[in-house]
């Protein structure tokens, strides 16, 4: 249900027109606080709304301030704007009209008369705004709230500001415990001084950090300054040092010119030696060429003829003495089981006529008791064939006995057998194993023996090398472009360095080069077994970068370097587990490239390799259930590998030519050796590894020779011994084979007597005679029944022998062509272990006359290159000194004229000195001087630069402070006029609106203490010799006829200051307090501009008299002709009842409907 309202004039006339600017015509409430729908039509002037408490009258106040775009606390009513929704709905909409039609309009070919602003809230707080023009039709673009302030600010509405819409909170807060101060800040934000204050405090903010701004300008300028004079001196000094330079290069040209002629001649004299040299080096070269070639032909059959033999023994004959092994052990099974089917078929046999027999007896039986029918037993009879059974049975039991012990010694036997045919395979796949051992250890020993020649040989020519460049690389400390050369050779530094100086990305490595041991006298042997062979290796991310790196490689003749492709991933490299108390191969390297580190993860998963000094501690760690996980294996500090299941294999790095044979044992050099010592040292560790491990191979060859020679002899007794079990086998079958046939011929005479005893037993009576017969034929029957089921197995023995047999003869076929294999590869065998003994003696004489040869030539060698290196020092310093003497200065002149050059060199060294002093003092360098004159020059540009900039902008900043503080103090000084005359101007009106109840007041201001006292006289309070007002029957003083005469009359009257005479408001009553207040608020009226004045429930507490006197008041303050807001909109809200004229057509009375309270 709608709530409904009723608007009528003072006259009851139809309203006037909207001849006043601006105005609200009116408000649409929907859903908004206790309003379901409600539309207020508001006149054009002067409007009261009356209603009861609770019938929503302040509520369209707060609409309005809501639909004009203010919060809900600035409305007093809740803190969010959904609160103010009605209980029940979901949103509230609110719309107000204003007036357009006036001599201001705002965008009128847009909007029209009149101008519709709509706000819709819903629950969730989401608000929206509408703007609709005079036809209803939606305008203001995308952007509404921009358009609403525009309108706002043209109308100059002043919503949120106290003094214009004085709200019921507010009204009852200011009219009842306002104090001296917060009646202060009201007049304060009323008249918008507090936000001109405010303003003014920013700006004063503003011109103190553009003072700081200044201090630092001013600041700068002095550093710039000292700046500009330190580099001039530094230009001074360098002008000096370049003088200098001039006399050095003068010096210099003299002595130059003066060892050219002297160089020259030992290089002439270097040259002829080198010469000679040469001769002989290449008579010496041929030789060595022609033994060489001999023994790389000799080398190439002996290696050839060694992969042959070898090939034989480890290839050939250990699967072919393996597969005889093997043949004959399932030759004499297959035996065996062709033996056990012949018994079994003879037993069966035997057991078949037995039934047969026992089926023509029980026929024989039926027959004879067919024929004699009344035979009788004689008792004589009876008693034998019982004596008989007795014995028979007693037999039996006994030979029962022996075949269950005669089992048991067959069941133990054949235990045996199988016992000891594994035991021989096991020994047989060992000798095997110990045959691969033992030539992969011969080959190792090889290959060691033929690198001790070459060992001896680099330490010859290292020494030699060392001996003669002594001079030359004496105090030098290694670089790490010397370390790379040391260790990987002269081509892989090459190529590094040409890799450094790339621009774009590049390749990482080698990996060597960014790998560092921590404890290297520890693990050194375990980590070379692990990644040595990456550590000359490089890392690329793509397939063209490896092309590339390919390219290079092939180009600088690097070898034995693997190019490894990594990919990189966009996410971060992925975390390996780690553990502060167990060591792994990770945490024992320092990787100084995060690029080699996941290669090395990638490559040999170091972060899963343990390192561990003793065997228990690794298989103990690899075997918990919280380590198993996270670790492949473990390496002990010998090198040697444990895996999962605790086998340890020993693992030896021997590098190649190109890089020494234990990687971390020497990488790690020290920067104090020489690159010769190092070298030296090097090969001879070298040498002394390759001694050891080639004692410990022949150490090694004679323990496998040994175990071989052991496990052969085993595996010959084993065979013996399998012989003799499965003889004893054998005979232990038959002698069960005849036991069994005993036993079953014992039971068949067994079962005879039986029978003959009960036949004799049942000779009298016919009626067992007749269940004898009936047992004899049910014997009969299953009899019959066994038989057949002997006839089948006998065929399933007889199919089985035969497929055994077949198999037997297929094995002895193979064991017959393995064993002419193994013949024909041991006499092939035997051919090429004579041929290569003959091979090897010739090598080793080829080999010592090229040892000779090569010893010979290395001495030559040596002295060649201190010869080539004098030779070539001679001339390049001849040609240099040359170059620079023409280059640089005019030809050499006459020996005559050219000074001792210890002479020159004395003078040279006095103008280094000088020089050296010189730049110690200015800190430059003397071959840097151009390059320092014109850093200091750019900088000496860039230093008076910024000191021309500094000093204009301090110019410009104290000409714009000036100009602020000026400018400021001059806004400040008219900010203090205005607020004296606002002060004024509402302490004048406020003595002309309580003159018109008989009070003489004003009002005190106190600035500094920022208070505002009300001092008031009653009529009452005043002598009898004052002034009294005339005053009409009700106690209303008479208006004047217009505001002069009123001011006129004000001023006349006695000036008041608080005293005896004068009280505040705490004197007075609750009417006339509100009505003090009341006028207070006209009077601030009077300095305040608005087109638009609301007041809430301003005479709540006031009596009727003071009532009555404060609504004529405020009807005749804006019915005033001579007011300046005259044309202004007037809303007053009251909750009591209106008496006012019926004559005014400007006042407008809009009640509301009483609210529904329940009963």
């Amino acid at each position: 249900m709608h709530a409904c309202t009723s608007a009528e004039s003072s006259s009851g006339q139809a309203q006037p027109a909207f001849n006043h600017f601006p105005v609200i015509q009116s408000m649409t409430l929907v859903n908004f606080m206790c309003h379901e729908h409600l539309k207020v039509e508001f006149g054009p002037h002067i409007n009261f709304i009356v209603g009861q408490n609770g019938s929503g009258k302040s509520a369209i106040l707060a609409a309005l301030m809501v639909s004009l775009g203010s919060t809900a606390s600035k409305t007093q009513r809740g803190h969010k704007i959904s609160s103010l929704i009605k209980e029940g709905s979901n949103f509230f909409s609110v719309a107000v009209t204003l007036f357009n039609g006036g001599s201001e309009r705002f965008q009128w070919e847009k909007f029209g008369d009149s101008i519709t602003v709509e706000r819709k809230v819903t629950l969730d707080g989401s608000s929206t705004y509408r703007l609709r023009n005079s036809t209803g039709s939606s305008v203001g673009g995308d952007k509404p709230r921009e358009v609403i302030r525009e309108i706002i600010s043209f109308y100059r509405l002043q919503i949120e500001n106290p003094l214009i819409l004085l709200t019921q909170d507010i009204a009852k807060r200011y009219l009842a415990t306002s104090s001296a101060t917060e009646r202060y800040r009201l007049v304060m934000q009323g008249s918008q001084l507090q936000r001109l204050s405010e303003d003014y405090e920013q700006a004063g903010n503003l011109v103190s950090l553009m003072r700081n701004r200044l201090s630092i300008a001013s600041d700068r300028i002095v550093d710039q300054t000292t700046k500009v004079g330190k580099i001039q001196s530094q230009l001074d000094a360098i002008k000096e040092a370049r003088e200098m330079l001039a006399n050095l290069e003068a010096a210099r040209r003299e002595f130059v010119w003066a060892q050219v002629f002297s160089l020259q001649e030992s290089a002439l004299e270097a040259c002829v030696q080198v010469d000679n040299l040469k001769v002989k080096l290449q008579n010496i070269n041929q030789e060595i060429q022609s033994h060489t070639d001999s023994l790389v032909d000799m080398v190439s059959k002996e290696e050839a003829s060694k992969a042959s033999t070898e090939e034989i023994r480890s290839t050939v004959l250990p699967p072919l003495r393996l597969k005889v092994a093997q043949i004959e052990s399932q030759v004499l099974m297959i035996s065996s089981q062709i033996s056990n089917c012949e018994t079994d078929e003879r037993v069966l046999s035997q057991g078949r006529m037995q039934l047969l027999e026992s089926i023509d007896k029980a026929n024989a039986h039926v027959d004879r008791e067919a024929n004699n029918p009344h035979a009788t037993m004689a008792p004589e009879t009876g008693d034998q064939v019982a004596d008989a059974l007795r014995e028979l049975s007693t037999s039996l039991v006994e030979k029962e006995s022996k075949l269950r012990e005669i089992d048991c010694q067959k069941a133990k036997a054949e235990e045996q057998v199988s016992s000891t045919e594994s035991q021989l395979d096991e020994i047989k796949a060992n000798e095997a194993c110990l045959c691969c051992s033992l030539k992969l250890t011969r080959e190792q020993l090889e290959a060691l023996e033929a690198r001790i020649p070459a060992a001896k040989l680099a330490i010859t020519s290292a020494e030699l090398s060392m001996a003669s460049n002594a001079p030359a690389i004496e105090g030098q400390r290694l670089t790490s472009y010397a370390e790379i050369g040391l260790i990987y050779g002269p081509q892989m530094l090459k190529l590094v360095q040409h890799l450094d100086a790339l621009p774009e990305s590049k390749p990482v490595g080698p990996i060597g080069r960014f790998v560092h041991l921590k404890e290297a006298s520890i693990w050194a042997t375990a980590m070379d077994a692990l990644i040595g062979r990456h550590m000359s290796s490089f890392v690329v991310s793509s397939y063209p970068e490896r092309e590339i790196l390919n390219k290079l490689l092939s180009r600088f003749e690097v070898q034995n370097s693997q190019v490894i492709l990594l990919p990189e991933t966009p996410e971060t490299f992925m975390q390996f587990p780690e553990t502060s108390e167990i060591l792994t191969a990770r945490k024992a390297l320092e990787i100084s490239s995060p690029i080699v580190e996941k290669a090395l993860c990638t490559l040999s998963n170091i972060h899963r390799v343990l390192l561990c000094k003793e065997r228990t501690e690794a298989v103990k760690i690899l075997s918990s259930t919280t380590s198993h996980r996270l670790f492949d294996y473990a390496f002990l500090a010998t090198g040697q590998k444990i895996s999962l299941s605790g086998a340890a294999q020993t693992f030896f790095s021997f590098g190649s030519k190109d890089r020494p044979s234990r990687w971390f044992g020497t990488c790690g050099l020290s920067e104090s050796h020489s690159t010769g010592s190092v070298a030296i040292a090097n090969a001879k560790v070298d040498l002394e590894a390759m001694h050891r491990s080639i004692s410990a191979k022949r150490s090694l060859m004679s323990s496998l020779s040994q175990q071989l020679a052991q496990k052969e002899q085993i595996g010959n007794e084993l065979s013996t011994e399998l012989s003799g079990l499965n003889s004893r086998v054998k005979e232990i079958s038959f002698q069960r084979s005849s036991l069994v046939a005993e036993i079953r011929q014992m039971a068949r005479e067994k079962a005879s007597l039986e029978e003959e005893l009960s036949i004799l037993k049942r000779a009298n009576d016919p009626a067992a005679i007749s269940a004898s017969q009936q047992d004899v034929q049910s014997a009969k029957d299953a009899a019959l029944r066994r038989v057949a089921i002997i006839d089948a197995q006998l065929n399933d023995l007889s199919c089985k022998r035969s497929q055994l047999q077949e198999r037997h003869l297929m094995l002895t076929q193979q064991l017959s062509e393995s064993q002419c294999s193994i013949k024909s590869s041991e006499a092939a065998l035997r051919i090429e272990t004579d041929n290569m003994s003959s091979l090897v003696a010739g090598i080793r004489d080829v080999k010592a006359s090229l040892e000779g040869k090569r010893i010979q030539l290395v001495h030559l060698e040596g002295q060649l290159p201190v010869l080539h290196k004098s030779f070539h020092s001679l001339t390049e310093e001849h040609t240099d000194a040359y170059g620079k003497a023409i280059e640089h200065w005019p030809p050499a002149p006459l020996a005559s004229e050219v000074r001792p050059l210890d002479d020159i060199q004395r003078h040279l060294r006095s103008l280094e000195q000088q020089l050296e002093a010189q730049r110690k003092a200015h800190s430059s360098h003397a071959a840097n001087l151009q390059e320092d004159s014109d850093r200091l020059l750019m900088e000496l540009r860039m230093a008076s630069l910024s000191l021309g900039c500094w000093t204009q902008d301090a110019s410009s900043f104290g000409e714009l402070i000036q100009a602020l503080d000026k400018s400021l103090n001059d806004r400040h000084s008219r900010w203090l006029a205005f607020r004296d005359i606002i002060f004024k101007r509402a302490d004048l009106h406020f003595r002309m609106f309580v003159s018109a109840r008989g009070f003489y007041g004003r009002l005190l201001f106190d600035h500094e203490a920022e208070k505002l006292d009300i001092c008031i006289v009653r009529p009452s309070d005043m002598s009898q010799q004052a002034h009294p007002p005339a005053t009409t029957s009700s106690s209303v003083p008479k208006r004047a006829s217009n505001r002069t005469q009123v001011a006129a009359d004000v001023q006349n009257k006695p000036q008041l200051s608080p005293s005896a005479s004068s009280t505040d408001l705490k004197g007075l009553s609750g009417g006339e307090k509100s009505l003090v207040t009341s006028c207070l608020l006209l009077a601030l009226w009077e300095c305040v501009e608005s087109p638009l004045r609301c007041l809430d429930e301003f005479d709540v507490f006031m009596d009727g008299v003071n009532r009555k006197t404060i609504l004529k008041m405020l009807i005749e303050y804006a019915t005033s002709t001579n007011s300046i807001h005259c044309s202004n909109q007037y809303i007053f809200i009251t909750p009591q009842a209106l008496d006012l004229p019926r004559h005014s057509t400007d006042v407008k009375i809009i009640r509301l409907r009483d609210p529904q309270r329940s009963a």
